[in-house]
């Protein structure tokens, strides 16, 4: 599969989801400890139905829906190289938005991919791996270091599908998982 960042949503729609992670209420997720999650989040859900007729286009198969959940990181923050599990047959990775200069990437098969906000990266969640380096401010070259520390945020929203009439079909349309921390 050839991994690209494509344009989802709009810079305003990214920046009200972005606000929305931030002030909804979330809890600890285990596979990025500290960070704060939403499983099956009931706007991140209307996102998965919204935006699969682009991700058929782009995957270039009919998909069903699994589920989606947000995470938002802070300073120090890594995930951990993985593969997912079956209902994350094919994933997106959508950047939400984040309050420094910098587009932190996420790693699918060793290659980085930075993403602005509303930007997002189509792959295939169980045969990809992919990760996060921790998450630390890099200046950009000439820029001055800040005077004073940085709170970093960075918010990110994960939609996954499953092909219809693949091999995890039915099985795995619409997760019956209750939590996303076993594989994503």
């Amino acid at each position: 599969m050839i991994n690209k960042v494509e344009k989802f949503i709009s810079q305003d729609f990214a920046d009200f989801l972005f606000n929305y992670t931030l002030n909804a209420p979330g809890y600890i997720d285990e596979q990025v400890p500290g960070s704060s999650i939403r499983y099956k989040d009931h706007m991140m859900q209307m996102l998965l139905l919204q935006l699969k007729p682009k991700v058929e286009e782009l995957y270039g198969k009919r998909l069903h829906e699994t589920y989606a959940f947000y995470r938002v990181y802070s300073k120090g923050m890594e995930l951990i190289k993985h593969s997912d599990r079956p209902a994350c047959e094919v994933s997106v990775t959508l950047t939400l938005g984040y309050n420094f200069n910098w587009q932190w990437p996420i790693f699918v098969d060793g290659k980085p991919y930075g993403m602005e906000p509303g930007e997002g990266i189509i792959y295939k969640g169980c045969e990809q791996v992919h990760w996060r380096e921790p998450l630390v401010y890099v200046p950009f070259d000439g820029e001055p270091e800040p005077q004073q520390e940085i709170n970093l945020i960075h918010s990110q929203v994960f939609l996954h599908y499953i092909e219809a009439g693949g091999q995890f079909d039915p099985e795995h349309k619409w997760d019956a998982s209750n939590k996303a921390s076993s594989g994503d």
